[in-house]
């Protein structure tokens, strides 16, 4: 059993995805039992920390860990993450340079022109890796936890990490055709990869999927989608490039959420709105910019367009997003919320609305 109250939870996550809301909206809260008490993988040797990303074994035995000293409140639940950096689809071609540091995974450029070949490579160490996770997770599962999808979305910021970002966006002025090129070159890849992880999945979560760092489950298949890279580019470039593959990934994803990382995409959102299949929008608090009350206006675009929302505010601003959007729609992770007690004001500040 993932947990008490699983199903109802399920249930609420479906009228989010419908743009609806049933007894209450959905959040995910979790508190962290003795947290000044380090992980397991905080006490992994520098010389070992790609363990975390590559070793099936210590992966599960670190998060069995992690969800051990967890207590979920709300709509969240349980879940296993499959996570060897963003983009890693990128890491799927048979010229590949990384590096493991500050808890994640880095490409490096391998690209020396823009034409240079990309050719997906079925014994890449990170697919390979990626199969090997799901399935030692998949055959450990009893039912007492979910599994992510990867963190593979978005093409054009992969391809900005193997080309360089600097050299991608005078290729995007000087050799557009070349970037178009490419960018279909990796969404073939994305495409490959992820129907073949999704199958898994898909039987080992019950039928549903899940975006892990949103506590966002579905139904059936759903990704993220994101263009990371946009906050470096012109309108008429992110629709370019940008628009096409965010649409071609939305019609075979099924449904989509859109990871918007912060205030410089604005500009873009009503693109990004235009695109059929994508049913929510995560905005994003950057550290450094306003914070989520500080766009109303903006939410509510995105709520006038028939896009839910999954949002990330300070739980003290819950009550003014609460008074100023439509409350259908709307999926809620809360930040600072240290108490059971904040936890169950935040429950029953959501059962008022």
């Amino acid at each position: 059993m993932i947990r008490e109250g699983w199903e109802q939870s399920q249930r609420r996550f479906e009228a989010l995805w419908h743009n609806e809301r049933l007894d209450r909206n959905t959040v995910a809260i979790q508190l962290i039992d003795d947290p000044q008490k380090p992980f397991l993988d905080e006490l992994l040797p520098l010389s070992e920390e790609h363990r975390r990303f590559m070793d099936e074994t210590f992966i599960y035995e670190m998060l069995r860990e992690q969800m051990a000293r967890v207590r979920f409140y709300g709509d969240a639940f349980p879940c296993m993450t499959l996570y060897l950096g963003t983009c890693a689809h990128g890491a799927y071609t048979k010229k590949v340079d990384y590096s493991v540091s500050s808890g994640s995974v880095w490409l490096h450029p391998v690209m020396d022109d823009i034409t240079d070949t990309l050719q997906f490579d079925e014994n890449a160490e990170f697919l390979q890796a990626t199969t090997r996770i799901i399935k030692h997770l998949t055959a450990h599962n009893s039912r007492e936890y979910l599994i992510g999808n990867t963190d593979n979305c978005s093409s054009l910021d992969t391809l900005s990490s193997l080309r360089g970002v600097d050299n991608l966006l005078v290729d995007m002025l000087t050799e557009p055709e070349a970037v178009e090129s490419q960018i279909a070159v990796l969404q073939n890849i994305l495409c490959r990869t992820e129907n073949g992880f999704a199958e898994p999945l898909l039987a080992t979560n019950g039928g549903g999927t899940v975006t892990e760092f949103m506590h966002l489950w579905s139904d059936g298949y759903h990704h993220q989608l994101q263009c990371d890279m946009a906050a470096m580019i012109s309108p008429a470039l992110f629709e370019r490039f940008a628009v096409p593959e965010l649409s071609d990934a939305a019609r075979w994803m099924k449904r989509v959420v859109y990871h918007l990382d912060g205030q410089e995409q604005i500009r873009f959102l009503d693109m990004i709105l235009s695109i059929d299949n994508i049913q929510l929008i995560q905005w994003t608090p950057v550290a450094g910019q306003p914070p989520t009350s500080a766009f109303i206006p903006e939410l509510k675009r995105i709520q006038a367009a028939g896009k839910g929302l999954v949002l990330f505010p300070h739980v003290s601003e819950m009550p003014t997003l609460l008074a100023e959007l439509a409350p259908k729609g709307i999926h809620f992770v809360p930040q600072g919320v240290e108490t059971e007690e904040q936890a169950l004001a935040v429950l029953q500040m959501l059962e008022r609305a």
